[in-house]
């Protein structure tokens, strides 16, 4: 995935520097860009110490699962995997939500920038309404699809009854 994204950004950087459809916005750092670098980091240990913690409380959670009895180990890999999966049903439905959510962001900063707050308003409210649609369809389907899901990943009654 790394791959892709520093493909993409060297392509994108390619486009702009080629085309020069921003000129006034893109331009190589330079001293001015590393001003007030360390308060920024300040600002984001926070942040990052969250995503560290989450990885950390993960691995303690795996070391706890190995504690169980085999078939309620079973539930917990089919949860896991179910998870997985719902993951990849809900980072599909995600990527159109981020998609248009980054337009929305650039019309809604147009709006602002061009102080038409009506305007402004209509777009959030699309936002919204989008991101809730979306996540009113996603949820059920993966409620009601619970079972087969598990039973994707096992036969074993006692696993699926655990899992459940």
């Amino acid at each position: 995935m790394s791959i892709t994204y520093l493909l993409s950004s060297i392509l994108l950087i390619l486009y702009i520097k080629w085309k020069k459809p921003c000129e006034e916005s893109f331009f190589w750092p330079n001293s001015e860009s590393f001003m007030k670098l360390l308060p920024q980091f300040k600002q984001e240990i926070p942040i990052g110490s969250t995503a560290y913690l989450e990885g950390v409380a993960f691995e303690g959670v795996v070391i706890i699962a190995g504690q169980f009895p085999p078939f309620e180990l079973g539930a917990q890999v089919v949860a896991f995997c179910e998870q997985v999966v719902a993951f990849c049903v809900t980072a599909s439905a995600f990527q159109a939500i981020l998609g248009l959510l980054m337009v929305l962001t650039s019309a809604l900063g147009n709006a602002m920038g061009e102080k038409d707050y009506i305007k402004a308003g209509k777009i959030r409210k699309a936002a919204l309404l989008y991101v809730i649609i979306v996540l009113c369809i996603e949820a059920p389907v993966l409620l009601i699809f619970k079972e087969q899901i598990i039973e994707f990943f096992t036969n074993d009654p006692q696993v699926i009854l655990a899992a459940k």
